[in-house]
């Protein structure tokens, strides 16, 4: 990006003008409870967005723009056994699994519904997701054990089937930074997050020392809270909002304006996704917000923004954090990015608040020199290098870490190249 621009930035970006739909989304973002919620890939996918990934051993991989997967029939009979009621089923789209209605359902029906009892709690809501990462290791390990004749409490194998389902450590789904090697953050030409990067690192280290767990493990569950995991406020509003693990929905995928399925927080002990419109058999579900902290409590969860047109069998998806979360918070905690123009408009709002706050009248209240601004990095660089990279396959094989640390920091170039010319006075170079 170049002094210049940096320069520029560092005198007007107090006054950006960011466009009304962004202002508003990131308006309506703040009235949402936080939620976590999943995301896989194998890798990260060319196009926007991305998926659940690719199909564990033994599932059958689509082929076709819609394909039903095999593998989870014994997720699907411990879900039918336990009263579950669903008219979808996991699919596999363009080789990304995702979920996709298996009859016609008229709006406000519902697509998904989970007893509250085939949900794993995980605790009361926090900001920190290390304790609900310790509270699923508990239970994962208490599974191991009851399944090695360690331990004989046959309630520990109650949840076999959803665990079954979830990536395993070391699977490629296992996508954000919190993976990568130190010279795979640096290519993501962003400070701010590898120092939140680092600053994750440090804080799962002194909580296995503290707990005893592995690293690994814990790093792998934490990940599992970050990308899967929804909070869901309580029937009754006085009760704290808990964590749950729900098994399906956590499956669907992501779009920031064509979502089609409503979720609908707990009701009757019960947890719903509704259709928000007709919905044909063989498209994806599509949650759409609601401005309401009880449907925000599902709508952070999943998956990919598909930046193209509509294709033949569109998946059930739904949106994360009310369609609000810039590529930043997307790669940190789903692990993919997201390449969509609404997507820009939300990297466009990112940038300038970075900005601000690097240069606030409190960024250097101890009288220390001011630190480089954080799109300096930007500049090691050019879009036009980039995007060279990303084409050359040897030097940048698709689905790498590689791949995705130079996608993002494209996407924030792009991103600060349409903030300088919104500047008052500069109009369009």
């Amino acid at each position: 990006m170049g002094v210049r621009v940096l320069a520029l930035l560092s005198l007007a970006v107090g006054s950006v003008a960011v466009r009304p739909a962004c202002a508003a989304r990131a308006r309506a973002a703040r009235a949402y409870v936080t939620l976590a919620a999943k995301k896989g890939g194998k890798g990260m996918p060319a196009r926007s967005g991305g998926g659940f990934g690719a199909p564990p051993a033994g599932c059958t991989t689509a082929t076709s723009a819609a394909e039903l997967l095999g593998g989870y029939e014994a997720l699907y009979a411990w879900l039918d056994a336990g009263g579950a009621s669903r008219r979808v089923a996991i699919a596999g789209f363009a080789g990304l699994r995702g979920v996709m209605a298996t009859e016609d359902v008229r709006k406000g029906d519902a697509l998904i519904a989970i007893p509250s009892a085939l949900a794993l709690d995980l605790g009361v809501d926090a900001v920190d997701p290390l304790p609900a990462a310790r509270a699923f290791l508990g239970a994962w390990h208490a599974l191991r054990a009851a399944r090695t004749g360690s331990a004989a409490d046959p309630r520990a194998l109650a949840f076999a089937p959803f665990f079954d389902a979830i990536p395993p450590m070391g699977s490629a789904d296992l996508s954000t930074p919190d993976f990568f090697s130190d010279e795979e953050l640096r290519e993501l030409q962003w400070p701010p997050l590898e120092a939140e990067v680092a600053a994750r690192a440090s804080a799962l280290r002194a909580a296995a020392n503290a707990g005893g767990f592995d690293p690994a493990e814990l790093n792998w569950a934490r990940w599992v809270v970050l990308s899967r995991v929804l909070t869901v406020q309580d029937a009754l509003p006085t009760a704290p909002a808990r964590k749950l693990l729900i098994p399906l929905v956590d499956m669907c995928n992501h779009h920031l304006s064509r979502a089609n399925a409503i979720p609908s927080g707990r009701v009757g002990g019960r947890l719903n996704v509704l259709a928000a419109r007709d919905i044909a058999r063989g498209e994806q579900v599509r949650a759409r917000s609601r401005a309401t902290a009880l449907a925000a409590a599902w709508l952070c969860a999943r998956r990919s923004c598909a930046a193209r047109a509509r294709p033949p069998h569109p998946q059930v998806l739904i949106q994360y954090g009310g369609g609000a979360l810039s590529n930043d918070r997307l790669l940190a905690e789903y692990g993919f990015i997201d390449g969509s123009p609404p997507a820009l408009e939300l990297d466009v709002l990112m940038l300038a608040r970075a900005l601000r706050s690097a240069r606030s009248p409190g960024a250097s209240a101890d009288g220390s020199p001011l630190p480089p601004l954080p799109t300096a990095a930007l500049s090691t660089t050019t879009l036009a290098q980039d995007e060279r990279l990303l084409a050359d396959a040897a030097a940048c094989p698709p689905g790498s870490r590689l791949a995705a640390a130079v996608r993002f920091r494209a996407m924030l170039k792009r991103a600060l190249a349409e903030l300088v010319a919104r500047q008052p006075g500069r109009g369009r170079q």
